[in-house]
């Protein structure tokens, strides 16, 4: 793949690395580039992205393209980060029950689970936060400040959560599936088709979730309970998928970037890197962004 243009610059409290590759469906991926640290997440809201990571660093920007460090204090890891429109908050959680909430994306308050636990994933959606991590831990909070424990039925690590249809939705390790409808009694959907690691899943706010997993498996469901396998055409594993603009985009292991519009069949991205991992994806302000290690990339904005 052909380098259209390289530049660097450098404002103080603004990193930004732009590095041009090829077009898809009209559509650039570029290099953003924060490096020193792990990006791990990243969410869209209220105009702001907010990108979370290595020992609690968080990073904002309002296009995507050039970032600004918020924190960094050495803190907990934070493996995840939401956006709740309802009353315009970010939610942050990680290592050691960790949950970190702002309104701005800039000054952040420090809260917790009331647990010790690692949490690896957090989604909002009817008036309910949800928050999942190891040992099968699932917490739930109406505001965010105070959380219960519910009893999810199983001990595998959960990665991630996410709302759509009335339903929650968790997966995780050895296949996890979970469903719920209140957020408070879970049901096991896993099947033995999908013994691996699930790592993210997403919704397309109409009519189909999408999880992404070890291997460059893909399945897909229309009401969270009944899972179909798809052909992703890779076996490089995929962390996160997000949807946005039409189409879910899935990022992973050796700079993969997927893209799909029905969430059956699944086209590679050209990315401008192979050799590190993407662990985030988002859409907002009319593009994606995708965050891994040492590394933010964007594409051209519609």
């Amino acid at each position: 793949m052909s380098k259209k243009k390289f530049f660097v610059s450098l404002i103080f409290g603004v990193f930004s690395v732009f590095l041009l590759v090829g077009d898809i469906n009209g559509e650039t991926w570029n290099i953003a580039s924060t490096p020193g640290y792990q990006h791990w997440d990243v969410t869209f809201g209220n105009g702001t992205f907010v990108c979370v990571g290595y020992e609690g660093k968080i990073m904002t920007s309002s296009d995507g393209i050039n970032w600004t460090p918020r924190t960094f204090k050495r803190r907990n890891y934070l493996k995840a980060v939401t956006y709740n429109p309802d009353n315009m908050l970010f939610m942050a959680v990680g290592y050691n029950g960790t949950v970190r909430t702002s309104y701005d994306g800039t000054s952040w308050s420090l809260r917790s689970v009331g647990s010790t636990i690692r949490l690896r994933g957090v989604c909002y959606g009817n008036s309910l936060y949800i928050a999942v991590g190891d040992n099968g831990s699932i917490f739930t909070s109406p505001y965010g400040y105070n959380w219960t424990l519910r009893n999810s039925g199983v001990t595998e690590r959960l990665y991630d959560v996410c709302y759509g249809k009335g339903m929650y939705v968790a997966v995780g390790a050895k296949g996890t599936l979970l469903t719920s409808r209140d957020g408070i009694k879970w049901i096991d959907r896993r099947t033995p088709l999908y013994n691996t690691y699930i790592f993210s899943v997403a919704y397309n706010g109409s009519s189909l979730f999408v999880a992404v997993a070890h291997n460059g498996k893909i399945i897909t469901s229309s009401d969270g309970k009944y899972w179909k396998k798809r052909d992703s055409g890779t076996i490089e594993h995929l962390y996160s998928v997000a949807y946005g603009n039409s189409r879910f985009v899935a990022a992973g292991h050796m700079g993969t970037i997927l893209s799909s519009s029905n969430g059956t069949s699944w086209s590679f991205e050209p990315s401008p890197i192979d050799d590190e991992h993407f662990w985030g994806v988002a859409y907002g302000n009319g593009r994606f962004v995708v965050v891994g290690q040492d590394m933010i990339l964007y594409t051209s904005s519609n």
